[in-house]
């Protein structure tokens, strides 16, 4: 059985450019949004609050979250 050493390994040096990293960046990318985006939305003029207020309906028992002892 050996001794385990004192002292780490080297790290390995890095070799990627930033143009590299970006191109990565770029390719992880989502290309479309399936989806639609309140906030895109909002930008291009069009307030669409039905993408975020979405209550139910008037009528619909509340949850309830209080324990009865």
């Amino acid at each position: 059985m050996t001794a385990p050493s004192a002292t780490p390994p080297p790290p390995t040096p890095l070799s990627v450019s930033e143009r590299k990293a970006r191109q990565v960046a770029e390719a992880a990318r989502e290309a479309t949004w399936r989806k639609p985006n309140f906030a895109k939305e909002l930008f291009l003029g069009r307030f669409r609050l039905d993408l975020i207020h979405r209550y139910p309906a008037l009528g619909a028992p509340a949850p309830t979250s209080r324990r009865s002892c």
